[in-house]
């Protein structure tokens, strides 16, 4: 059963209609630029998947023979217990690489990948005063790359190292460090043999290039008046020229790759954002939904929904006394709450570290007024300069947006899912639904769907890996099931899917 679509708005603008007339579309296609650009691979062959969501960050694969039926047991051809961690698996011929954490250190492990065994391991200091403010916060978040010579893997407090294949240690970055309310989540990226690294931390916020063999810096771009960004830079191979794409406080910056200038900006866009871009060679789309744009109104409607609070229309910090405060002492403890929203960010509400939410705390987290920005997504065509928010913005939508998982491009249709368990597809062209549908799977979405041949390999917070088809058709193929819960999203190598859970890593395949 499907939901009906939202109206999406289309945006005036005056950017030449040409971007879809059939002469560029004929040159698109002599160039291998159409649909969801998998030619712009860096590496096109199907043994690696060398960055975050694989082959220029398109989280896009190809496998000529891969189960759709799955789990812990079935189809598993190995299982490794891994640290802790929310990377995603990058991978070069034979070796994995993978980064995590315990209490005492930060780790990168290079895994054999037919075997399921460590090759290597190297370990870090982590920094002991890192008190995030949300559970499913950790230090190990940024995805590392790979180019086949060296392994870059990046910790916000720590920095960046790279290392060659036989894990010795070739050059490492340190950076002036501040704590950070909700850790690290920005991954760097590679191109032409250069490392691209986002740093947005509340005051010491730029953009990074390094040549990637000696991590010389190459230039370095200040991004002042930034607060912490979430997402990962994108090259955008566009029918305009080679871009570094970046995304933060409420805009979305072009930057010329080889000396870092700003080519054009979109503002108005989400302020705290998790989603990153992605792109064909006419058209990019950027957005995302963030608690920060939630007027005061809007934010008690959306505890209701969070609590499950059903047949109320306004909550009060002292409704929320009289509903969770079970010892009686006017405040909430965190295990007071049931699952939800409002107890993973405890601590962010819990702003003087009583270890409980006290009424004015409550009062303060519903009274707030909403930061500058707006919760939205953008469809940005190629070829401008400058403030392009007017003038290229081809199409926005703000119904059903993303929360982290970055959307998918798949030939003309755009899909992403929202927290709680709602899947869309909307013409690229357009921006228009095709369909908005419920997953039946509740909670959270981390992991950025990825496609595989025919299907959407999607993994959501609570364990189940769903497989959808691609089309205008909402059908779900499989529901596979993983106890331990999913934060990180698939790699694909060779006819393998390697699916990291919140304890370990699987490698699935035909048996």
């Amino acid at each position: 059963m499907t939901d009906q679509p939202g109206p999406v708005r289309p945006v005036p603008h005056s950017i030449s209609q040409a971007v879809f007339c059939p002469l560029l579309g004929c040159l698109a296609i002599a160039l291998g630029c159409l649909g969801n650009l998998s030619g712009w691979a860096q590496e096109s062959s199907t043994a690696q998947w060398p960055m975050f969501r694989g082959p220029g960050g398109l989280a896009v694969g190809e496998a000529a023979s891969l189960p759709l039926e799955f789990n812990d047991q079935q189809n598993s051809l190995w299982h490794l217990e891994t640290p802790r961690g929310h990377s995603s698996p990058v991978i070069w011929g034979d070796t994995l690489f993978l980064t995590g954490y315990d209490d005492a250190e930060l780790c990168l492990l290079a895994i054999d990948k037919n075997r399921g065994s460590i090759l290597w391991k190297r370990t870090f200091p982590k920094a002991q005063d890192e008190d995030f403010e949300h559970e499913d916060s950790c230090p190990a978040a940024p995805t590392p790359c790979t180019d086949g010579e060296r392994v870059y893997a990046y910790f916000g407090r720590y920095g960046l190292i790279a290392h060659d294949m036989e894990g010795n240690q070739v050059w490492e970055q340190k950076y002036p460090s501040r704590p950070a309310a909700f850790g690290t989540g920005s991954s760097p990226v590679l191109h032409e043999g250069r490392l691209y690294l986002q740093r947005d931390t509340n005051g010491l916020s730029a953009l990074y290039c390094y040549d990637a063999k000696t991590g010389e810096e190459i230039w370095m771009t200040p991004r002042p008046r930034m607060s912490t960004s979430f997402a990962s830079p994108f090259v955008w191979q566009s029918e305009a020229g080679t871009q570094l794409v970046v995304a933060g406080s409420g805009t979305l910056k072009g930057y010329d790759l080889s000396d870092g200038k700003e080519i054009w900006t979109v503002g108005n866009l989400p302020i705290f954002i998790c989603p990153s871009p992605t792109a064909t060679a006419q058209t990019l789309v950027f957005g995302g939904w963030t608690t920060a744009h939630i007027e005061k109104e809007s934010m008690s409607q959306n505890l209701i929904e969070d609590l499950k609070l059903g047949g109320r229309t306004e909550l009060t910090a002292e409704d929320l006394l009289d509903l969770f405060d079970k010892n009686g002492n006017r405040a909430i403890e965190m295990e007071e709450l049931p699952e939800s929203r409002l107890k993973d960010a405890f601590r962010f509400v819990d702003r003087n570290r009583s270890k409980a939410m006290e009424e004015a705390e409550l009062t303060g987290m519903l009274t707030r007024k909403a930061a500058r920005g707006r919760n939205v997504m953008v469809a940005i065509g190629s070829g401008g300069q400058g403030d392009i928010t007017e003038t290229h913005t081809l199409w926005e939508t703000k119904r059903m947006l993303p929360y982290v998982a970055s959307p998918l491009i798949v030939d003309d249709r755009l899909y992403y899912a929202k927290k709680g368990g709602i899947f869309s597809c909307l013409d690229l062209a357009t921006g228009k639904p095709i369909y908005q549908a419920r997953l039946k799977v509740p909670g959270e979405y981390y992991a950025c769907p990825i496609q595989i041949g025919e299907h959407i390999f999607l993994g959501a917070e609570r364990g189940t890996l769903l497989v959808l088809k691609t089309g205008d058709t909402f059908e779900i193929v499989a529901r596979n099931e993983f106890p331990e819960g999913i934060y990180a999203t698939p790699a694909l190598s060779e006819d393998r899917l390697f699916v990291r859970t919140k304890t370990g890593l699987y490698c699935i395949g035909d048996q």
